[in-house]
C-alpha cells in the first residue's frame, strides 16, 4: 500500500490575478479578491490589451484611427476598474499595465512578483483564454512554480462549496489532498477525491508481465479500494468519499465532473509528463473541464 505523507502547508503570500482590460468582469475581480482575502494574500492585478487587438482595428478603421479606437477602450476599462475597485474584499496590493502580449508580460511579472497562485479567467472572447487553449498553457503548467486558478466567468462563489480533487493514487496523492482540504476548510466547503483506473494502460501492462488482463484488472481494483479506504480513514485531511472508476481517464473525469457538479476541481501538478500520471492530461483537461479549476504544484 502507498506510504501516507505528511501534510504540505497552502500558504498564498501573493497572489496574481491576470486581467483582460478589453472584457473586464466585475464578478471574475470579486471572485479572486474574495478567494486573495480567504487565504489572507496579497493581490496584485496586471492589466493585459494584447497587440493583435490594434491590427483588428487596423483592419477595420486604419492604423491612426485603430490607435485611437483601442486607447479609448483601455480608457473606458480603466474608468470602470476605479468604479470596481473599491468595492472589492480585500486589499489590492499592486496594479501593473501591461504592454505587450500576454505570455511575455505574464512572464514579466512572475519574476517580478514571483507569486504562489495565478489567476486566470475563462472566456472564449478573452486572450487570457486563447493562452489557455495554445502552447503556452502547457509551457506554463508544466514549469510555472506557482499555483494556477481558473475562474470562469460571470459566476459567484457558492456556500457551502464542494470541491473534488482528481488523484492518481501516487505517492504523492496524500500530499494532494492534504493541501486541496486546507483550500476545503478556507473556502467553507466539503473535498471529494475522484480516481481513475486507465483500463488500456493497465492490461498492457498485464500482457508485459504474461498474466491474464482481467485477473490483474481484478487484482488493481482490490487494491485501488483498501487505497481509497485508507484516504477516507486518515486524520491528515477530511474527506468525503473517494470515489473509484475503472476506463479512460480524461472521459471519465469530464464524466465525473458532470455529474457530481463540484464547484471547483482540483488537479495536481508534479512536472510529469507521462500519459500514464494526471499531468500528462494536464493541458487537455484544462481545455475541456468546465466550471473553476485549481492546479496545485506538488513539489
Amino acid at each position: 500500500m502507498m506510504p501516507i505523507k505528511t501534510r504540505s502547508a497552502v500558504g498564498y503570500r501573493c497572489i496574481l490575478c491576470c486581467v483582460d482590460l478589453l472584457n473586464p468582469d466585475e464578478s471574475y475581480l470579486r471572485r479572486a479578491a474574495e478567494f486573495a482575502k480567504s487565504r489572507e494574500a496579497e493581490l496584485e492585478l496586471v492589466y493585459v490589451a494584447e497587440p493583435h487587438h490594434r491590427s483588428f482595428l487596423g483592419r477595420l478603421f486604419g492604423s491612426a484611427e485603430a490607435e485611437q479606437n483601442l486607447e479609448e477602450l483601455i480608457y473606458g476599462a480603466r474608468q470602470q476598474l476605479e468604479q470596481w475597485l473599491p468595492q472589492l474584499p480585500g486589499h489590492i496590493s499592486k496594479q501593473v499595465m501591461g504592454v505587450g502580449s500576454l505570455a511575455d508580460d505574464l512572464a514579466s511579472q512572475l519574476k517580478e512578483s514571483q507569486p504562489d497562485l495565478i489567476i486566470m479567467g475563462q472566456h472564449h472572447l478573452s486572450p487570457l483564454y486563447r493562452l489557455l487553449e495554445g502552447d503556452e498553457l502547457h509551457g506554463l503548467v508544466q514549469h510555472c512554480a506557482c499555483d494556477l486558478l481558473i475562474l470562469e466567468a460571470k459566476r459567484d462563489w457558492c456556500h457551502p462549496m464542494s470541491l473534488l480533487a482528481a488523484v492518481d493514487f501516487e505517492p504523492t496523492t496524500p500530499v494532494l489532498l492534504s493541501m486541496a482540504d486546507q483550500i476545503a476548510c478556507g473556502l467553507g466547503g466539503r473535498l471529494t477525491a475522484l480516481h481513475v483506473t486507465e483500463l488500456l494502460q493497465h492490461a498492457n501492462i498485464a500482457l508485459d508481465l504474461e498474466e491474464e488482463p482481467g485477473e490483474h484488472l481484478k487484482q488493481l481494483q482490490l487494491a485501488d479500494r483498501e487505497m481509497a479506504t485508507a484516504l477516507e480513514q486518515s486524520d491528515e485531511f477530511t474527506l468525503k468519499a473517494c470515489l473509484l472508476k475503472t476506463g479512460e481517464v480524461e472521459q471519465l473525469l469530464l464524466r465525473g465532473q458532470r455529474e457530481l457538479k463540484p464547484d471547483l476541481m482540483l488537479l495536481g501538478n508534479t512536472h510529469s509528463s507521462s500519459i500514464f500520471r494526471l499531468d500528462g492530461h494536464l493541458h487537455s483537461l484544462i481545455h475541456q473541464l468546465p466550471g473553476d479549476i485549481l492546479v496545485l504544484r506538488i513539489s
